[in-house]
């Protein structure tokens, strides 16, 4: 008797370790896959937002590509013709690809602007971006008018005074199209530094614009640039009228 409780409670121990391991089993098993799922879950997570971070980055830069074509920095060569480039050193993982097409409507043309991502392997350098590997993060469509001139005077009701001084810094520049008659605001983009700066001023009072909401639009470097040029001349114009006045007090 004493023989056969001793097999007995020596079996029930080995069923009871036998359970314990494969519990110990089951619950690692569990524990495995649950750190699967959550890793799983964090590398999704990271792929959304790299995928809006660049989503957002690509909308940043075809608005800023669709204001520098309004502006007239990018020169278009022809209509119904696939135009491909770069955004710079500045995000040399990014290019752009163009299409601009006819409508029915003759004084309208379409936009359709897409931005792609495709990250370099070695340093920047001007047109070789692969536009067929790139990957199109946005697309951007947009209607816009046939560029036509624009009469200053009589959209702006400029005054006597105020189209005399306009008048006077564009005849200087001496460029067909930048008249108050017949203005090309594409023009801007073609002028030389000095020249912008100097009929910047005239052309925003003209169109009622203050000076200091375009200096906040711009980039700090550009911003300091035309600071700096307005510094030097309203440095220029005090100095010219010390010195009349000067001249006046001299006996």
């Amino acid at each position: 008797m004493v023989e056969r409780r001793v097999r007995f409670l020596g079996s029930g121990s080995r069923r009871r370790g036998g359970y314990v391991l494969l519990e110990t089993v089951i619950a690692t098993g569990m524990l495995i896959l649950g750190l699967a799922v959550i890793g799983s879950q964090l590398q999704s997570a990271q792929k959304s937002v790299r995928m809006m971070e660049r989503k957002m980055r690509a909308m940043a830069l075809a608005d800023l590509q669709l204001g520098q074509l309004d502006l007239g920095l990018v020169e278009l060569q022809a209509l119904n013709k696939i135009e491909e480039n770069d955004f710079g050193p500045r995000y040399p993982d990014w290019g752009w690809r163009l299409l601009i097409e006819e409508t029915s409507i003759p004084t309208l043309y379409s936009m359709q602007l897409e931005v792609q991502y495709l990250r370099r392997e070695g340093e920047y350098s001007p047109e070789t971006f692969d536009h067929d590997r790139a990957e199109t993060i946005y697309t951007l469509y947009a209607m816009r008018p046939t560029p036509q001139p624009v009469n200053l005077a009589t959209s702006f009701n400029l005054t006597d005074q105020e189209y005399e001084e306009l008048d006077g810094k564009l005849s200087k520049i001496g460029r067909d199209g930048l008249g108050i008659e017949n203005f090309d605001f594409s023009l801007l983009g073609k002028i030389d530094f000095e020249e912008f700066l100097e009929v910047l001023p005239a052309l925003a009072d003209a169109m009622n614009i203050k000076l200091d909401s375009i200096l906040a639009s711009l980039p700090p470097d550009l911003r300091a640039l035309v600071e700096e040029a307005q510094g030097d001349t309203s440095g220029d114009q005090s100095g010219g009228q010390g010195g009349q006045g000067g001249g006046g007090g001299s006996p």
